[in-house]
């Protein structure tokens, strides 16, 4: 995708169009399954004459339309010496990652029965976005159901969909001047894209990290002796149990301290616990120019991976995208494990 395709758009606080933003220095935007906010954030560098002419302000929205980059502006930084204004604000997936999903009042958690799954993030949703962020109202045809305790809205949601074989799909829909979210089934291309050197492009594979925590040691609510415990372990196959694996390696054991003391059950405790195994655990990745390849992947997407050096080889899942462009052309990293 060449720049003069990045249809990058400004609106105003009430998303009123105000018209492409076609002369910039540089767009980055980033996406992260379990990212912080500034992994799910976006930033527009312009030249100072370029933001005079039609400033871009504190409230206003810079967006892709039919696309997920962007989002509100929070940030506009002048640097004179530079003679450049920068742009910078959270994604429409960002927005999700701000916003906790809080049980009612005397409840233990914010319960969801099987309903479908477009009509639970409805429902999660509600209209905390003040119409910016609206909910695809066509059915999905998957029943999904779910448990919340201040997870934020965005980790509540991408769980949620996970275990029921869905993703979480945002896009810009300029017709309804708003973003609109919907679930959609995670597309498994496993057995048609390989991502490899054999693309002809430079590919980044890192094998092993050093946070890549095998043993969490998981602390629920209560004081001292009487302080809620549970102990989890990833195996050498991915495989996550309360209990030592036979073949565990005390050489290889890396453990870290999961402080959730809302944990009020057990059950809650080892939820929370077996996520951010997942999380602490992913020891491989592949990093690809998506957009040179000519691939068009999703966050979720399965796909096959190899490195004929390194050896790296399997299914993974789509976990990062980031889009990066400017005058010379732009990029789309994405990254797998």
């Amino acid at each position: 995708m060449d720049v003069r395709e990045l249809r990058l758009t400004h609106a105003d606080s009430f998303l009123t169009d105000q018209g492409f933003v076609l002369d910039f220095i540089r767009f980055d935007a980033h996406m992260k399954r379990g990212g912080s906010l500034s992994e799910n954030s976006y930033l527009l560098q312009l030249d100072e004459p370029v933001w005079s002419a039609a400033p871009i302000n504190v409230g206003d929205f810079v967006f892709v339309d039919g696309a997920e980059w962007g989002g509100p502006v929070e940030v506009v930084r002048h640097r004179s010496r530079q003679r450049t204004v920068t742009i910078e604000g959270p994604t429409w997936r960002g927005l999700l990652r701000q916003r906790v999903l809080v049980p009612p009042d005397g409840q233990t958690h914010l319960t969801l029965p099987m309903i479908d799954a477009n009509a639970a993030i409805a429902t999660l949703i509600g209209d905390a976005f003040a119409g910016t962020i609206s909910v695809s109202s066509n059915p999905v045809g998957v029943q999904v159901e779910g448990q919340f305790r201040f997870d934020t809205l965005l980790a509540g949601l991408e769980r949620m969909l996970r275990a029921y074989g869905l993703r979480l799909a945002i896009n810009f829909d300029s017709g309804v001047k708003r973003a609109v979210v919907q679930a959609l089934p995670i597309t498994d291309y496993s057995d048609r894209i390989e991502l490899s050197q054999d693309y002809g492009i430079d590919t980044h594979t890192v094998l092993g990290r050093m946070d890549a925590y095998n043993h969490v040691v998981a602390l629920g609510s209560g004081e001292l002796l009487d302080r809620m415990v549970a102990h989890l372990y990833r195996d050498r196959d991915g495989n996550i149990t309360d209990y030592m694996p036979d073949d565990w390696d005390p050489i290889r054991e890396r453990s870290v301290v999961y402080d959730y003391s809302n944990a009020e059950t057990m059950a809650d405790l080892i939820a929370g616990a077996t996520q951010r195994l997942r999380e602490y655990g992913n020891d491989r990745m592949l990093e690809i120019n998506t957009a040179k390849a000519g691939i068009d992947l999703q966050m979720g997407d399965l796909v096959a991976a190899r490195d004929r050096v390194t050896g790296l080889e399997g299914t993974v899942e789509v976990s990062e995208i980031q889009l990066k462009s400017g005058p010379a052309g732009t990029e789309i990293i994405t990254r797998v494990g």
